[in-house]
């Protein structure tokens, strides 16, 4: 007979990040300082934190931070996170809170990824249950610093050494006076590539915001001949540190200098010295055909071979036959025709241009 468990709210919880601390390592998406900038990350969608309790018999086994839509609508990111006691119940866990949603109304789920699992191996008992697998880098920060080291990719260490000799610097600092210079570098970066800043990223406010017990943000720039040339945001959560928002100036590529892996080499000696015990190089698809997220899965392993797996839904449908959600799929299902559109004439394009500097080049 399946377990029942039992869910329920509890409005801005004063203790919610203590209790959470004690279940091992859950991610900074799950905290408190995350909830409360929840509505200005989500953009036009607007979701608004729930603090959601998971019981058994009367006894707390787990929470989950969850965003809730105006559209009746949830997300949640590394969640819910349990107990030790219960991880051969997560599965359960998961499809039985998401059919406590739907008794409240809720419609589906836009997005949602389950508990990041460092120290273990989780084995879904429903792997049909969820959209696909997704998969995180990380490096254990409790191993010998040497041995951390002997586990990147030589180029890592070539690139170390490149560095070391060209005289880069690298601060570490929560300093808010950085933060100008590190958003012109984020915003010009993604122009180049056509991107928006990311949600999440320090700015003045967040670094605020995350400057509270067990929470931190941090900004880590890389100096070359006095010139700022890289950077990388960071923000720590209990003994668990993850890269946010990468950034380059234009000198990065004038100059050659691999900074970035320098980077993340000082950002792992930094926070081991600061008893951090995960550095999260965060992840992606598992299993994808794309070049650039094969690319970029590539790029984070040469930093050691520790992966762990999470499990991912998109798009779920918890809730059918009612006249919202059939308006909901409805818009769904014409967001995704146009998107299909788009790319097949990005496509296009970029052959006609290719097609036009062969020419040129003739």
């Amino acid at each position: 007979m399946r377990k029942k468990f039992d869910f329920f709210d509890c409005s801005n919880p004063s203790d919610w990040d203590n209790e959470l601390l004690e279940y091992g390592c859950p991610h900074v998406y799950q905290s408190s300082a995350f909830a409360e900038q929840y509505p200005d990350l989500t953009g036009s969608s607007k979701y608004h934190p729930r603090y959601l309790y998971i019981s058994d018999s009367g006894v707390v086994i787990g929470q989950c931070l969850i965003g809730v839509s105006k559209r009746k609508t949830v997300q949640w990111l590394y969640g819910p996170v349990v107990k030790d006691s219960h991880l051969d119940c997560y599965d359960s866990i998961v499809m039985q809170m998401m059919g406590d949603l739907q008794k409240q109304g809720i419609l589906g789920v836009d997005f949602a990824s389950t508990q990041v699992f460092y120290d273990k191996k989780i084995y879904s008992e429903n792997p049909k249950s969820y959209s696909y697998i997704g998969e995180t880098c990380f490096v254990d920060l409790e191993r010998n610093i040497e041995d951390i080291f002997k586990s990147f990719d030589r180029s890592v260490r070539k690139n170390i050494r490149k560095c070391k000799d060209a005289g880069v610097t690298v601060e570490i600092t929560n300093d808010i006076s950085i933060v100008p210079l590190y958003l012109e570098m984020l915003s010009n970066f993604r122009k180049r590539f056509g991107f928006q800043l990311p949600p999440f990223h320090p700015d003045a406010s967040s670094m605020t915001l995350f400057s509270r017990e067990n929470t931190s943000m941090d900004i880590a720039l890389a100096r070359a001949d006095g010139l700022p040339v890289a950077a990388m945001g960071y923000v720590t959560f209990g003994k668990l540190v993850t890269e946010i928002a990468a950034a380059e100036s234009e000198d990065y590529r004038r100059l050659k200098l691999p900074a970035n892996d320098f980077i993340k080499v000082k950002a792992i000696e930094t926070y081991k010295s600061r008893g951090i015990k995960y550095y999260d190089i965060t992840g992606g698809m598992k299993f994808t055909k794309d070049p650039k997220e094969q690319g970029i899965n590539k790029f984070k392993r040469k930093f050691g071979k520790q992966l762990a797996e999470f499990q991912c839904i998109n798009q779920k449908y918890i809730q059918a036959n009612s006249l919202a959600h059939n308006v909901h799929v409805g818009i769904l299902k014409a967001r995704r025709r146009f998107n299909k559109y788009t790319n097949v004439r990005s496509g296009i394009l970029k052959a006609r241009r290719m097609f036009n500097k062969f020419l040129n080049v003739r």
